[in-house]
């Protein structure tokens, strides 16, 4: 998949290779969900009937925190993002930066722009807005196709159960600890992307040697808790247990330094060195919240438990790449 930072930048490598014509989809597609993963397909699918280039345009950053200062936790980073479009078998992706000129636009002003990229038709998700003040919807998109003979389409919603799949929705699934209805709703496992460095080394001690992942500040955590992971890094994988948490047991000994929730991993079944590793962690199944305990021998004997927890998931499932726990 080629992918691209800029108009500029993408426009001279089209017009290079001579693909002029783009079918264009256009969002966040934050955690690229079994909705997105929908309507990429349908991208995917039409683009390839006409043989046109299937286009990506999503944001750098996300719009809510450029139109209202409140930026959500996001799902996934761009990066992460864009290797799903290119496992789909996207042809492209341009990622833009959502500034004040791109915020500006009036929807005509949007669309005309996407005319001019070569788009011969675009397709869009049912509740996607655009233009100044979020003016736009799909019907102003639908209506543009028709007048410069252009081929549109709108995506329906896709439920899980009764529940429409959004980002949102899975991010509050994530924040309560209902991992396998947000997994569900992802039609993955969950993932977070980290560097491991060095923390207070108190697992080292308690028998547990875990790796502390450092992440983005804007990445939404699941909620508080132990959780059965699959972990890649360096071709290689293994399982093994993720902490989310403040670590109550030892927070009154550096209130401060504790306060603010970590990512502790350890793995089954090895000894690999993981320091200042880039690891992905796959979320597969929830085991128990976080707690505080009156001993440090108390807490380890719960580690004990959720290792065993851990064990008895891994004999009943066989898990693959992608597989994860669906209730």
């Amino acid at each position: 998949m080629k992918s691209w930072f800029s108009i500029a930048a993408m426009r001279r490598e089209l017009g290079a290779l001579a693909r002029g014509d783009l079918l264009v989809t256009i969002g966040n597609f934050d955690g690229v969900h079994r909705g997105h993963r929908l309507l990429l397909k349908r991208l995917k699918e039409k683009a390839g009937e006409n043989g046109w280039f299937s286009l990506v345009v999503t944001f750098r950053e996300h719009p809510a925190g450029f139109l209202r200062q409140e930026t959500p936790l996001l799902l996934t980073t761009v990066e992460e993002r864009c290797a799903v479009f290119s496992g789909l078998g996207v042809d492209g992706c341009l990622v833009l930066p959502f500034n004040r000129e791109l915020a500006c636009m009036t929807p005509e002003e949007f669309l005309s722009l996407v005319k001019d990229w070569g788009a011969r038709g675009v397709i869009v998700g049912y509740d996607f807005r655009f233009g100044a003040g979020a003016a736009g919807g799909t019907g102003d998109i639908l209506a543009f196709c028709r007048r410069h003979g252009l081929l549109g389409e709108v995506i329906p919603p896709v439920k899980v159960g009764r529940e429409i799949v959004s980002s949102s929705r899975i991010r509050e699934l994530l924040q309560a600890g209902e991992l396998a209805k947000a997994n569900l709703m992802l039609d993955r496992p969950y993932m977070i992307t980290g560097r491991v460095t060095h923390g207070a080394r108190r697992g080292r001690l308690l028998g547990f040697p875990t790796a502390n992942l450092e992440l983005p500040a804007n990445r939404l955590l699941p909620g508080y808790g132990v959780y059965l992971v699959r972990v890649f890094f360096e071709d290689r994988t293994h399982f093994g247990l993720a902490n989310i948490g403040v670590r109550p047991t030892f927070s009154s000994s550096q209130p401060e330094a504790e306060s603010r929730p970590k990512t502790e991993v350890y793995l089954l079944d090895t000894t690999a060195d993981l320091y200042h590793k880039t690891v992905v962690v796959e979320f597969l199944a929830f085991i128990r919240r976080e707690q505080k305990f009156s001993s440090a021998a108390a807490l380890v004997a719960q580690m004990k438990k959720d290792e065993e927890a851990a064990r008895r998931l891994l004999r009943r499932h066989s898990f693959f790449p992608g597989q994860t726990l669906s209730g």
